[in-house]
C-alpha cells in the first residue's frame, strides 16, 4: 500500500480533525483514528470493539469531504451507521438506498453486504471516491485465491453478473477502481491467520498479492490433493510486524478506563427426558463418528450431512438449559444479554421468560432491518426491557448494548473471535457498571469439548494480538468444526 502522506502531514491531518465541528464531537483517540485513515489511501482501522470506530470513520469522511463514499455493512447495522453520521457529521447527505434505483449520488451512500452483487453494475458506475467495508471480517472466503480462478471473476464481473460469485470478490472488484479504501473490524482474525487474507487484498497490502506464499509463511500451509492446507498458523510475530504503519489496532485498556469483565461458567447437568434424548441422539452420532477411517473422511463429517448431526447435538444441548440459565439471569436482577446460536433455544427463552412476567426483546433473523432497530431503541435507549435475546450471528456485532451489565452465552459459537464480538456489545464505551459474562456448558455433552477448542484457539488469536515469537500451527490446525468432529472419533 502507498502511504499519501508523512508523518509530518498525519499530524497537520490531525490538527484539521481537532479543530473541526466533528472531531469535537470524538475523543482524542477517535481524533486520531481519523486522521489515520486520512493520510492514507487506504487503511486497516482495527481498534477493538466498543471504542466507537463508526465515529473515526463519520469523522474523517467529513472532515476530508472524501465523498462520494460507499460504506457496505451487514443489513442489520444500516440504520446504527446512519444515526452516527448523521449525529457526528449533520453536513453530509446520508443515503440507505432499498433498490438499485435509488443509488444516487448521495454523500454517503450505505448498502448491506447482501446486496453487493445485485447492485454490482449500479454500484460501479457511480466512481466512488472511498469504499468502507465495516466487520470487513466478513471478507474472508477462501475460494477464489487462485489466478485462474480470480480471472473467471474478472471476466464475469466484465460481462455485467455477478451470478455465484461470493460477495468477498465482488466488494474486491468493486474496490479496484476506488481511489479510497478503509477496511473496519474489531475481530481482524476470528480464529486463524487465513481470515485476514482478503483484508489485506482490499487496502492492498504486498503481502496480499500471492496467496500461496501467504498461507505457507504465515497459516502453516502445505500443498495437499485437496488444495492448499491453510489452517494453521505460523510466524505470527513478523505478521504483526508487517502490518505495522497499515493497520491501527488499540485496546480498550489503552485509551479508556472500563470496568474489567468478569467471567463465569455456569454449568448445568442433563436431567430427565433431556438426558435421554440427548444421549440417543448422541449414540448415533458417535457411532457414525467412530465408523471414519480417515482424516478426509472425517472432514466430510463436517459437510452438510455431517454437520447437521453435530448442530442437533449442540441445539439438544442449548435447549436443555434453557429454564436453568433463564432462572439464574432473573434472578441477579440485573438487566441482561442473551446470545443464542438457535432460534428454537430463543423461542424457549421467550416463553420462559414470558411464564416469569420479564419484560424483554427478541433480536434475530427473521426481524426486518426496522423491526431490529425498533427493538435496538427499546431495551438501549428506552430501557423498556430487562432482557435482550439476541441471536448470535446478527446480533453479535455493531450494537452498543450498555444498558446491560450481563451477557448470557446460552451455547458456544464456532470461534473464539466471535464470543469476544458478542460480549463486547456490552463492555463499550458508555458502560459504567461492573461486567459479568457468563459461558453456559451442558455437562457430559458435546458443549464441553468445543469449550476446549476455543481455548486453545483463542491462543493464537493472542499470539497476533501481541506479536510473540512464531506459534506451533499444530495447535491452530483445523476449524472447530473438524477437530471436534477428530475429537469424538477417538472416544
Amino acid at each position: 500500500m502507498e502511504l499519501t502522506c508523512t508523518v509530518d502531514s498525519f499530524n497537520d491531518w490531525l490538527a484539521k480533525v481537532r479543530t473541526s465541528a466533528a472531531g469535537q464531537r470524538c475523543q482524542s483517540f477517535q481524533q486520531e483514528g481519523a486522521a489515520f485513515l486520512l493520510s492514507r489511501t487506504s487503511g486497516f482501522l482495527a481498534d477493538e470493539m466498543g471504542l466507537g470506530k463508526t465515529f473515526e470513520v463519520g469523522c474523517a469522511l467529513a472532515v476530508g469531504r472524501v465523498i462520494p463514499s460507499l460504506v457496505l455493512c451487514p443489513a442489520n447495522l444500516r440504520f446504527h451507521w446512519r444515526r452516527v453520521l448523521e449525529e457526528i457529521a449533520g453536513e453530509l447527505v446520508v443515503s440507505c438506498p432499498d433498490k438499485s434505483s435509488d443509488i444516487t449520488n448521495a454523500d454517503v451512500s450505505i448498502v448491506p453486504y447482501s446486496r453487493v452483487g445485485a447492485w454490482y453494475r449500479e454500484l460501479r458506475a457511480v466512481g466512488f471516491e472511498c469504499l468502507v467495508c465495516d466487520e470487513a471480517q466478513h471478507l474472508r472466503n477462501e475460494g477464489a485465491r487462485c489466478v485462474q480462478r480470480r480471472k473467471q471473476i474478472r471476466l464475469t464481473l466484465a460481462l455485467g453478473s455477478a451470478r455465484n460469485i461470493h460477495r468477498s470478490e465482488i466488494v474486491l472488484s468493486l474496490a479496484e477502481d476506488i481511489k479510497r479504501r478503509w477496511a473496519v473490524t474489531g475481530t481482524p482474525m476470528l480464529s486463524r491467520p487465513k481470515d485476514l487474507f482478503n483484508i489485506l487484498a482490499l487496502i492492498k497490502h504486498p503481502l496480499a498479492e500471492d496467496w500461496w506464499r501467504y498461507a505457507e509463511r504465515f497459516c502453516a500451509g502445505v500443498r495437499t490433493i485437496h488444495g492448499i492446507q491453510a489452517s494453521g498458523a505460523s510466524s505470527q510475530d513478523e505478521l504483526a510486524r508487517l502490518l505495522d504503519g497499515y493497520m491501527l489496532r488499540r485496546r480498550k485498556h489503552e485509551v479508556v478506563h472500563l470496568p474489567e469483565p468478569k467471567k463465569l461458567w455456569l454449568k448445568v447437568p442433563l436431567r430427565g427426558s433431556d438426558r435421554e434424548t440427548y444421549r440417543q441422539a448422541w449414540s448415533r452420532y458417535l457411532e457414525e463418528v467412530r465408523s471414519t477411517r480417515s482424516r478426509f473422511q472425517r472432514r466430510r463429517m463436517v459437510g452438510a450431512k455431517g454437520l447437521t448431526r453435530l448442530t442437533l447435538l449442540r441445539m439438544l444441548a442449548s435447549r436443555c438449559k434453557v429454564p436453568a440459565v433463564i432462572d439464574h439471569a432473573v434472578g441477579s436482577g440485573r438487566r441482561f444479554v442473551l446470545f443464542s446460536n438457535f432460534d428454537e433455544s430463543l423461542d424457549l427463552c421467550a416463553d420462559r421468560l414470558t411464564s416469569l412476567g420479564v419484560s424483554f426483546v427478541r433480536y434475530d433473523g427473521r426481524l426486518s432491518e426496522q423491526r431490529k432497530h425498533e427493538a435496538w431503541r427499546a431495551f438501549q435507549e428506552q430501557l423498556a426491557a430487562q432482557a435482550f435475546l439476541g441471536n448470535s450471528v446478527c446480533a453479535k456485532e455493531g450494537l452498543t448494548l450498555t444498558a446491560a451489565d450481563t451477557v448470557y452465552f446460552l451455547d458456544p459459537c464456532w470461534t473464539p473471535g466471535e464470543h469476544e464480538q458478542a460480549w463486547h456489545r456490552v463492555l463499550r464505551i458508555g458502560q459504567t457498571q461492573d461486567v459479568q459474562i457468563y459461558f453456559s456448558v451442558t455437562l457430559g455433552t458435546v458443549e464441553e469439548g468445543h469449550y476446549k477448542l476455543l481455548g486453545e484457539k483463542s491462543r493464537v488469536l493472542a499470539d497476533f494480538e501481541r506479536g510473540v515469537s512464531p506459534y506451533l500451527a499444530a495447535a491452530a490446525d483445523g476449524s472447530v468444526e473438524e477437530d471436534l468432529a477428530t475429537i469424538l472419533a477417538s472416544i
